[in-house]
């Protein structure tokens, strides 16, 4: 198990790699070419609970199936926990 340090380190670690992540597709977004078709789409999970927005059907569909993935991964983790 690791300890209380390491695991806030891991955590800094994912917010900044979420971050840049983040940076990075915005950065795409913005030096591409403006004539291309973007479609974007989001997701919230409150508890259990996705909330899925999408500019299209098929980003919709790509963030419920993300949705299913972390739920899955989430309790994968808890029964591992366990």
């Amino acid at each position: 198990m690791d300890s209380g340090k390491e695991l806030i380190n891991k955590g800094i670690m994912i917010t900044i790699l979420g971050f840049l992540l983040i940076f990075s597709g915005i950065l795409l977004t913005l030096f591409t070419d403006a004539d291309i078709n973007k479609e974007f789409g989001g997701l919230i999970m409150i508890g259990p609970i996705p909330i899925i927005v999408g500019t299209s059907a098929e980003m919709a569909f790509t963030m419920a199936v993300l949705a299913i993935v972390i739920i899955a991964a989430y309790m994968f983790m808890w029964r591992k926990l366990r």
